[in-house]
């Protein structure tokens, strides 16, 4: 009911909603508020919205799972551009508890790849070996969870990671031609290119 002027007063209401302990609405109009800080690059900002925000979807009905999930993702996201990869890190694996307590195997491969992201790419963060491990779990959650687009993506990243770290040459064929039948069967063409 506030009309246009919600999301340019997003911070004001979320305060307002969290000193009233209407959770759900707080946790709203900080993520709006993070959202926004976010999209004008104000990352100290955006981190404290988020953060304000996770902790209050802590309180029972307060957010929906797949709300979580992109709450943990935004603030890691935000993380990883501000170069604070080890904070990103922490986030991913306090994101991965959290989709554990819910049972939600999806927000779990979402960590896990997030994870895996950070320890297989150029930065401060990397560790080859533990994004290995994190992309391995990743393919077997992606499996059991009959995600085969996520599976092809956790393939092209075994391949490129091998190619990188002077892995296995026959290895990195097989990542590579499991990745390509997969893409082909389900018809992605990004990945395909």
């Amino acid at each position: 009911h506030y009309g246009d002027r919600a999301h340019t007063i997003a911070p004001h209401l979320a305060r307002h909603y969290a000193i009233a302990g209407d959770a759900r609405q707080a946790v709203h109009f900080f993520t709006v508020a993070g959202d926004q800080a976010a999209a004008i690059y104000a990352g100290t900002e955006a981190v404290a919205a988020y953060r304000r925000a996770l902790a209050l979807a802590q309180e029972p009905g307060a957010i929906a799972g797949d709300q979580l999930s992109r709450l943990y993702t935004q603030l890691g996201r935000i993380l990883e551009l501000s170069a604070a990869y080890d904070e990103a890190v922490a986030v991913y694996t306090e994101m991965e508890r959290a989709a554990q307590a819910r049972s939600d195997q999806g927000m779990v491969l979402a960590s896990l790849l997030a994870r895996a992201t950070i320890r297989t790419t150029v930065n401060f963060a990397r560790n080859p070996a533990r994004g290995q491990l994190l992309l391995e779990r990743a393919r077997g959650l992606a499996r059991a969870l009959g995600d085969q687009a996520a599976e092809a993506r956790i393939l092209w990243n075994l391949l490129i990671l091998s190619a990188y770290t002077g892995g296995d040459r026959a290895q990195r064929l097989a990542y590579g031609e499991q990745a390509l039948a997969l893409v082909q069967r389900l018809d992605l063409p990004e990945q395909r290119a």
